[in-house]
């Protein structure tokens, strides 16, 4: 195996166990309970690479999450210090982007940064517009986490998937 093949399986393993962690960890930050768990794979995909930009590392910033798995306003806070210096309520919401610019538009995410999945932002800049077309102006902007909705899901099916695997295994071991 040569140093180009070697380096690009070294990066695939490292990413996988990455996605591993995150799909663990968004499980136990759910209770294993919550059925939109890449909503909450996206939160600690964006926690992690906020928290690992080179002006945030230089300067001890660093992202966290909420304490609730359920936060209206804030899902993702960036502290620095110990003190909140940026707030970001994320959307992975693809098919539901016409729900969150209504309540956009009633002023639910005022005071916060709305930040989407790539695909989340595209959605809910054409529902904006077509509630502009209606007369209802749409002022919060959304902006993108640069995370793909489709790595979310695929994160969180894997992480389900195994799941369900290490739980039926169990119950076999049992019978």
């Amino acid at each position: 195996m040569n140093l180009k093949n070697e380096t690009g399986a070294a990066m695939a393993a490292s990413r996988s166990a990455y996605e591993a962690k995150v799909g663990v960890e968004a499980v136990l930050r759910s209770g294993g309970k919550n059925p939109q768990l890449k909503g909450v794979v996206h939160e600690i995909l964006y926690r992690d690479a906020l928290t690992m930009k080179p002006g945030n590392l230089a300067n001890g910033a660093r992202g966290t999450l909420s304490k609730s798995v359920t936060a209206v306003r804030d899902d993702v806070l960036l502290k620095q210090g110990g003190a909140v210096v940026g707030r970001a309520q994320l959307k992975d919401a693809v098919h539901t982007a016409d729900r969150v610019a209504r309540q956009a538009a009633h002023g639910k995410y005022a005071g916060t940064r709305l930040m989407g999945t790539k695909e989340t932002v595209v959605a809910y800049e054409k529902a904006v517009q077509g509630m502009a077309k209606r007369g209802t102006a749409v002022t919060q902007k959304m902006t993108s986490t640069g995370i793909s909705s489709t790595d979310t899901g695929r994160i969180a099916a894997q992480t389900l998937g195994d799941g369900l695997k290490t739980a039926s295994l169990g119950k076999a071991a049992l019978t």
